[in-house]
């Protein structure tokens, strides 16, 4: 859809955007999937997916209320720059920016739950993305998972980082940086959802190790 818009300046058909979708699901299905949720089959994920495409199509190109169409002038563009603390060395970076339109960089996600407008606020990813772009118009696009009351949902918030905002997210990658170099790991706390067995490659090693 994205690529569309951009390269032609036209909007494809919702048909078109939604069987490019489902070519996508049957090639990533064709290969050997596990899918542990026991109410969850592969045709329920593709019955979601186009839901989601159906109402993300409507967003993009203005069809919804509130909403203006989106005009893309890149999709999923790399950037590989070296973005400089105030007084250490500067930090290569790279940042690959879903979507990027005359005066904006954009972070398009699906998620289970509407994130608040303080996600967008305080958005390391997104300061970092202003930082390797140069432009400080910054918003997160918000693809809503259908619930059992509720149908799918697009949402958006923005911001507008500063350039103390952007200085102090360098300043917090170089800390990171830093810390990689000198082999310093700092575990995550007990309650991020990611710090799981499921989720975590490293949990054998860490908060699973046998002690």
């Amino acid at each position: 859809l994205h690529l569309v818009m951009m390269d032609g300046g036209t909007i494809p058909p919702l048909e078109y955007t939604i069987e490019s979708y489902v070519d996508a699901h049957k090639e990533l299905f064709d290969e050997d999937v596990v899918i542990e949720e026991e109410d969850i089959s592969i045709g329920h994920i593709k019955d979601v997916g186009v839901a989601m495409i159906s109402v993300y199509h409507q967003g993009a190109t203005g069809q919804l209320p509130d909403l203006p169409r989106v005009y893309p002038v890149a999709v999923e563009k790399k950037y590989y720059v070296a973005l400089q603390p105030e007084a250490r060395e500067a930090v290569p970076f790279l940042a690959i920016v879903d979507l990027e339109e005359p005066h904006g960089v954009r972070d398009v996600k699906t998620k289970r739950q509407k994130g608040s407008q303080a996600e967008t606020d305080n958005s390391l990813q997104l300061s970092l993305y202003a930082a390797a772009t140069g432009k400080p118009d910054v918003a997160l696009h918000q693809l809503i998972k259908p619930t059992k009351t509720m149908g799918p949902r697009y949402l958006r918030t923005g911001n507008v980082r500063t350039p103390g905002e952007q200085q102090h997210a360098i300043e917090l990658l170089a800390d990171v940086a830093e810390g990689i170099v000198a082999g310093h790991f700092p575990r995550s706390t007990p309650d991020a959802w990611w710090c799981t067995e499921r989720w975590c490659a490293y949990w054998g090693q860490c908060r699973g190790k046998k002690w």
